[in-house]
């Protein structure tokens, strides 16, 4: 992993600070200022929000007083590359860009892998320094009996525990992910031996088809045909019967054909019937139709009247009488009103029964109005009524007036056309229906005769093909070859071995070409599984290789390795501060992070309650240097806010000592900050920051 060189940091608004630009410099810097300053904040807290993008405490707290907004910067190389990473307040929202060596801006993916690295390093180890390094000098004690499990999640994550559990994670998904492979030796070696076997068969039965091929006649279809031809011949005693029995037939025939022409020549011939007789047929035909259709239009068409002239005369209603109820109606509101107010409609006063002189009775003139109501609505419902009746009659005149119209009009146009046929029959010449009539009945006689004439002249036809047909059978029969039985037995033996060899040798090219199917299968299947098996050797050594890496990657192997280092390397360098304080015990800090006291004999024990205050002071203060030693590599800053306060003479001219010795025996890039009071501090130091100036001052 490569180191991280601080360039500056910046606080715009936070804590006591308007603007505060501090740039680093390699070596011891005291930082000085008045009381209030702000130089413990500035570079604890600011400094830490600055790296990290992590605040101290709740956020507003953070921002100087009276302001709304704030923000940190902080300035870094990495492998060449300079970045900036601004934190923002009150959202706390961070930013990181940079450029590379040309002055170009990096990719996305490498400005997330910087942002990663960032939060890894910065973020685990800064997170620890603070906590250990950077406290206050009240707090000197604390890492000494109660920061196990800080260190312990922070030698962790430096050492790459979390990091390999991640890996080893992912490469046990992985291993899930990649099938484990079956060994197909065994059934390699057997598909090899049966392959083998199979071949062997395919090679005899090939023999085995060509022996059969051998043995066939040279012309194989001219070899059956003439087994069959001597097996079809007939013995010449069943030829002879059948050529007597055809010659009786050829004479039955010719006698039936004799008797059938003589019925044709008593044929007889029909009348000759006019073709436009057959048009005037149809329309006396039609003119009869006519004339029944236009006799029963006139009945109906009277029926049609009689129901017409019997529809009753209905006078339209008249609302007069309902007009006037509600006149009268009208006429008694305002009375109907002036009762209901309590006031008599004659005197105009108030009504009282016992005062009143006018004698009228409101009860009367009440039941009075209440029956003219009753009587208008009773007068409404029969207006109603009767205007229905009204205009349903009116709606069966009109209806029953549309029909007769319909009436006269087909009756018009029947008789229009029964007059144009009659006219066109008055004018056929030589025309008489009941001569056309006779004429197609005896038409009709004759067809029927003609057609059993017909079946005759078929039957001649017929006749005489078949009795054509047995005198070329005769013929043939006269020419037919014979063959005796013995020949046509010695014919069926001969076809049937050939058809036997033929069926052998059918199984035989069946096999062949089963067998050739077989062997390309099995050969293809041989293929693959040797594929297979290849692949799955590579498989195996995939898997092989991941676990031996996950193996490693374990907790209790390569991580806890390294972490084994980076505690030794821790135990050295407090050893190495606590002797230069001149203390007479060690500090051992187990795997198991216990904090053991060492003493001179060798004997161990826990520090809890084990150390004076002065071994504390001493003991926090090796730790912290310590720790920022061994961390050196990755941010090469240490923070010691106050180191002299409650240190005795001794140890504080001790301090001095280290302090102008740290920066050559650690490393040439160290970035020691000291906040401090103590002038002696200060001088013993390489340089001097003001924070009340906000820059470095030269020291005289």
């Amino acid at each position: 992993m490569s180191m991280i060189t601080p360039v500056s940091f910046r606080l715009h608004n936070i804590r006591q600070h308007k603007d505060l630009l501090f740039e680093y410099r390699a070596g011891s810097v005291g930082i000085f200022g008045s009381n209030g300053s702000g130089k413990s904040n500035a570079f604890h807290k600011g400094q830490y929000f600055a790296i990290t993008g992590k605040t101290i405490g709740d956020k507003e707290s953070n921002l100087r007083d009276g302001a709304s907004a704030g923000f940190t910067e902080f300035i870094f190389r990495v492998d060449g590359i300079e970045y900036t990473r601004k934190n923002k307040l009150p959202g706390s929202e961070s930013t990181l860009k940079w450029v590379d060596k040309d002055g170009e801006k990096q990719s996305i993916s490498g400005m997330k892998a910087v942002d990663e690295r960032m939060q890894e390093i910065l973020g685990a180890s800064y997170d620890i320094i603070r906590e250990v390094c950077f406290g206050r000098q009240e707090d000197l004690y604390l890492p000494v009996v109660s920061t196990k499990q800080q260190l312990l999640s922070f030698f962790q994550r430096v050492s790459g525990c979390q990091k390999a559990e991640s890996i080893r994670t992912a490469i046990q998904s992985k291993l899930a992910d990649i099938p484990v492979p079956v060994d197909n030796t065994e059934v390699i070696a057997e598909s090899e031996k049966n392959l083998e076997s199979g071949r062997k068969t395919y090679q005899d039965w090939i023999i085995n088809r060509d022996s059969l091929k051998a043995s066939l006649p040279g012309d194989i279809d001219t070899f059956r045909e003439s087994r069959k031809h001597i097996l079809g011949l007939r013995s010449p005693d069943i030829v002879k019967q059948e050529l007597k029995d055809s010659q009786v037939k050829v004479c039955e025939l010719d006698d039936r054909i004799t008797k059938l022409n003589k019925q044709l020549e008593q044929t007889q011939a029909g009348e000759h019937v006019p073709d436009e007789w057959y048009d005037y047929a149809n329309k006396y035909n039609t003119l009869q139709n006519k004339k029944q259709e236009h006799e029963t239009l006139k009945q109906t068409a009277k029926k049609n009247i009689e129901e017409y002239r019997n529809i009753p005369v209905v006078q339209e209603p008249s609302r007069e009488g309902v007009d006037n109820q509600k006149a009268k109606k009208a006429e008694l509101d305002p009375v109907i009103a002036l009762l209901d107010s309590g006031v008599c409609p004659t005197c105009k006063r108030e009504y009282k029964l016992d005062n009143c002189s006018s004698g009228t009775d409101p009860d009367k003139v009440r039941e009075t109005y209440n029956g003219l109501i009753e009587s208008i609505r009773q007068s409404e419902d029969r207006y109603r009524q009767a205007l229905e009746v009204y205009k349903e009659n009116e709606q069966r005149k009109s209806r029953m007036s549309s029909i007769l119209d319909e009436n006269a009009k087909q009756l018009k146009q029947l008789q229009e056309t029964v007059t144009a046929l009659q006219t066109a029959l008055d004018n056929a010449p030589d025309f008489s229906m009941e001569e056309y009539t006779r004429r197609v009945e005896h038409n009709k006689e004759v067809a029927a005769r003609a057609g059993d004439m017909k079946a005759v002249t078929d039957s001649i036809t017929r006749l005489t093909q078949e009795a054509e047909s047995v005198r070329s059978t005769v013929a043939k029969l006269n020419d037919e070859e014979t063959a005796s039985e013995d020949l046509k037995e010695k014919a069926g033996k001969e076809l049937e071995s050939l058809a036997e060899t033929l069926e052998k040798l059918k199984t035989a090219e069946g096999y062949v070409s089963s067998s050739e199917g077989w062997l390309k299968a099995s050969e293809a299947s041989l293929g693959a599984l040797k594929e297979e098996h290849k692949k799955g050797e590579k498989l195996r050594k995939i898997r092989k290789t991941l676990t031996g890496v996950r193996d490693l990657l374990h907790r209790d192997v390569l991580p806890r390795f390294v972490m084994g280092r980076l505690v030794d390397g821790m135990n050295g360098w407090t050893n190495f501060y606590l002797r230069r304080f001149g203390k007479d015990f060690l500090l051992k800090l187990t795997p198991d992070f216990e904090l053991l006291k060492v003493t001179r004999d060798g004997e161990e024990t826990p520090c809890q309650d084990r150390l004076s205050g002065g071994e504390l002071i001493a003991a926090a203060l090796s730790f912290r240097m310590a720790l920022g030693s061994l961390m050196v590599g990755f941010l090469p800053v240490q923070l010691l806010d106050e180191p002299t306060t409650w240190l005795d003479d001794n140890t504080r001219n001790q301090l001095c000592e280290v302090l102008r010795d740290l920066q050559n025996s650690v490393d040439s890039n160290m970035n020691i900050l000291i906040p401090t009071h103590d002038q002696d501090i200060i001088s013993s130091l390489e340089h001097a920051y003001s924070v009340d100036q906000g820059k470095y001052i030269d020291k005289q």
